[in-house]
């Protein structure tokens, strides 16, 4: 198995005091629990940098980092690994930011800022870094075999800002219908790098939910089938740009949709203004799908797909330039009139 990430970067942890998390008891051994001294470290943390020498963290549930200004620091051989079984206490690797009482915290609005963490394997974890109501928080150079690697904020508080997740990377299937990269109701926001060459179930590899403010950058997707889970998805979200993307086999490469129960009212929130491309999407089902409106849609290639774009009844006042379609590209009749065409290689008419 790889520990290595695939967009390997200069390193950009804060200049911090170092601090071994060996002095705090933790053992790195793969048999004693390190639960208990790593949240030792970890709520000593302010100011620091914790430094993990390679081997592998054994922890029977959760460890979180609430302090703000410091940094969790591993590198080629740290591996985490949770214990806890699957339906017992949560099986997260590192959580950062104190989550609601929904999900077992306390937390409530932003209260933690200025916060690294950088180079660990994650496995047998729900989701290996979970950060929540916190500001500049930048995670990278993460791998995971779990059910999903990264994620900022929940789907019920509007809770991070100013959020970067960079060099992430699958190493394996998901074993069930989870995310790779995921955010969500979070203000600016940047992914960059990320690598989920495997079956990711029905769920998407990478998704932005109710957030805006950000860009998505540099992603490979592979999964296993034109009918199962999608490459990237914007849901109920605004003025996200993606480029960089390389997709394949997946049922919808990108898609941009209103998922919500505003979306259908009279202030139903349809115009997300998004950017899409450049880009490729390959032997998949929709490569793209447009249910929004007011996006700009360029420099995309599509290939061996079933079809090459697919607008939602209310998408209205899209446009499409520059891209180079193999294949058809299908809308309602109104919404075949509502958007615009401003160069597209290869589209065939609408249908």
């Amino acid at each position: 198995m790889c520990l290595c990430a695939p967009f390997l970067l200069a390193e950009t942890r804060p200049s911090l005091p170092l601090a071994d998390v060996r002095s705090y008891g933790v053992t790195g051994d793969g048999e004693t629990d390190d639960r208990a001294a790593l949240q030792r470290a970890f709520d000593d943390a302010g100011g620091r940098c914790l430094y993990f020498p390679a081997g592998e963290y054994r922890i029977s549930g959760y460890v979180e980092l609430t302090a703000s200004g410091s940094c969790l620091l591993g590198g080629p051989g740290v591996v985490v690994r949770n214990t806890t079984p699957l339906l017992g206490a949560p099986k997260d690797g590192f959580r950062i930011g104190n989550p609601s009482p929904r999900d077992g915290g306390t937390g409530k609005s932003i209260a933690h800022s200025d916060i690294h963490v950088s180079g660990f394997h994650f496995t047998g974890t729900r989701m290996g870094v979970w950060v929540v109501y916190s500001r500049r928080v930048t995670v990278e150079n993460i791998t995971t075999d779990g059910y999903a690697a990264v994620a900022a904020g929940n789907d019920n508080d509007d809770d991070c800002e100013d959020i970067i997740l960079r060099n992430i990377t699958r190493t394996g299937p998901s074993p069930a219908d989870w995310y790779t990269v995921a955010v969500f109701k979070t203000r600016r926001f940047l992914i960059d790098g990320v690598l989920s060459p495997y079956a990711n179930g029905m769920s998407m590899h990478v998704a932005a939910a109710n957030s805006e403010q950000g860009v998505i950058t540099n992603v490979i997707v592979e999964g296993d089938s034109a009918e199962r889970g999608s490459g990237i998805e914007l849901i109920d979200s605004r003025a996200v740009t993606v480029s960089g993307f390389q997709i394949r086999r997946v049922k919808k490469g990108v898609v941009a949709y209103c998922g919500r129960p505003y979306c259908s009212g009279t202030e139903r929130r349809l115009e997300s203004r998004h950017v899409i491309g450049s880009g490729a999407v390959r032997d998949s089902g929709d490569a793209l799908f447009l249910y929004t409106s007011r996006n700009l849609v360029t420099g995309v290639l599509t290939s061996g797909n079933r079809t090459s774009l697919r607008f939602g009844a209310d998408a209205r006042d899209n446009v499409i330039s520059g891209c180079s379609f193999e294949e058809a590209a299908v809308a309602p009749a109104e919404a075949a009139k509502r958007n615009r065409n401003m160069g597209a290689s290869g589209w065939p008419a609408l249908r």
